[in-house]
């Protein structure tokens, strides 16, 4: 079970309304993206000691996650419903199997 527990100022609104109309929009915002471009594009290891190793290494992962959120809005724009789920990973793997 996955049960969820907050409090919350915002009268005049059910639990439910509250935590599927602003909590979970707020992940999907802000929070989500920034888990894309740490986990999926690799931008946490930046354990060289050197500073110009891990600026290179952080200005390449950002570059890769500006390319896919380009390859993201292009597959938006197809009439595949499923693909427009589609995140970061997901079409890393499939340019993988292409190649």
């Amino acid at each position: 079970m996955n049960v969820r527990h907050f409090v919350s100022n915002i009268k005049e609104q059910e639990a439910r309304e509250i935590y599927f109309g602003y909590y979970v929009k707020r992940g999907e915002t802000s929070e989500n993206r920034i888990k894309e471009v740490r986990n999926m594009c690799f931008s946490d290891r930046l354990s060289n000691h050197n500073f110009w190793a891990n600026f290179t290494r952080l200005l390449i992962s950002s570059i890769a996650y500006e390319v896919f959120l380009i390859l993201k809005s292009m597959i938006k724009k197809t009439k595949f419903k499923k693909a427009h789920k589609w995140q970061i990973d997901n079409i890393r793997l499939l340019l993988k199997e292409i190649t």
